[in-house]
């Protein structure tokens, strides 16, 4: 297993899943690793999508091969008012959705958009129940082209109590 990401959510999926190995996304850009997942973590800019673009043309014909592209709830319209952060996750689902729906891929592609994460004060999702959900969908022999994961609180509750620190 290939993480892309140097620290959070990356640092933590690599103690949890003990065959991953994590790289940073220029350092793969340049020297792509072979396995047979990739959990595409690191968000820098618009590299997310250069990653999945890199391995999804490597892999797209082999059935053995899952890429996992960790995206956020922000990339639907209306949600966050981080603008840059939410158009470039909303091209990695675009694009994504793609080639998940309009390619004849045989690998498996799944995007995770997730919700706050480790908050300290507001309700949100643990790094935990990231890995929980990852493993959940390589372990399935279902095809899982997406999926959101959020805290159970109200969104618009939680949203407004951000507004307010």
């Amino acid at each position: 297993m290939i993480i892309s990401g140097t620290y959070g959510l990356a640092v933590y999926l690599s103690r949890y899943f003990t065959d991953a190995k994590y790289y940073s996304v220029y350092k793969l850009l340049e020297e792509p690793v072979e396995d047979n997942i990739l959990i595409n973590c690191e968000h820098k800019d618009f590299k997310q999508i250069e990653l999945f673009d890199l391995y999804f043309n490597k892999w797209r014909k082999e059935k053995d091969k899952h890429i996992i592209n960790i995206s956020s709830r922000a990339s639907q319209p209306n949600i966050s008012k981080g603008y840059l952060y939410a158009a470039q996750k909303a091209a990695l689902n675009h694009y994504t959705n793609n080639v998940v729906y309009n390619s004849d891929k045989l690998c498996r592609v799944t995007t995770l958009n997730l919700g706050l994460m480790k908050h300290k004060t507001l309700p949100s999702i643990s790094y935990q129940d990231v890995a929980d959900t990852i493993e959940s969908v390589i372990n399935t022999n279902l095809d899982v082209p997406d999926i959101t994961i959020q805290h159970t609180a109200n969104y618009q509750k939680v949203q407004y109590d951000k507004s307010n620190l």
